[in-house]
């Protein structure tokens, strides 16, 4: 914790270092970019894809206790939610023994979900909007792309 509040004192020093990197998105943010993840800490899309302050607008999801079965019995809205965003019909089973597996299902179920949704398929359709599903293996850095073609993840 101690190098945490270490860091966050010597930010603007770090700022002023970087002040144009900084400035540029000072006005507002104007991301061009949706990047919807997974909670894991450990999945940092900024530092995936270099992207800087501003470029990235971030939604977190919750996945890991529905995957790992965890015990979500005293809150069946949150089961019931996470049950409806993996593409499921409820049920007490865990959704499966590979983490891995589960999570490249989520992300392709949350990608069907957004073709499904008028503004994005029109977009889609119209070249001006693309949408993509990645996995990426935290222990070895590898980003892979779903082939909607191939119905599988490829290296990116």
């Amino acid at each position: 914790m101690k190098s945490l509040v270490d860091n966050a004192r010597s930010f603007t020093a770090h700022v002023a270092e970087r002040a144009q990197e900084f400035h540029a998105p000072e006005a507002g943010q104007g991301p061009e970019v949706l990047f919807i993840t997974c909670s894991d800490s450990r999945v940092v899309p900024s530092l995936i894809t270099g992207a800087r302050p501003g470029e990235l607008f971030e939604l977190r999801t919750a996945v890991n206790a529905l995957v790992g079965g965890g015990d979500l019995a005293g809150l069946p809205a949150v089961r019931s939610r996470l049950e409806h965003a993996a593409g499921r019909p409820e049920t007490t089973a865990p959704l499966s023994p590979d983490l891995a597996e589960a999570v490249r299902r989520h992300a392709v179920a949350q990608l069907e979900r957004l073709y499904e949704r008028p503004c994005v398929a029109e977009r889609v359709e119209a070249g001006t909007l693309a949408v993509h599903a990645w996995y990426c293996e935290v222990h070895t850095g590898a980003v892979r792309a779903y082939q909607s073609a191939a119905g599988c993840f490829r290296p990116l």
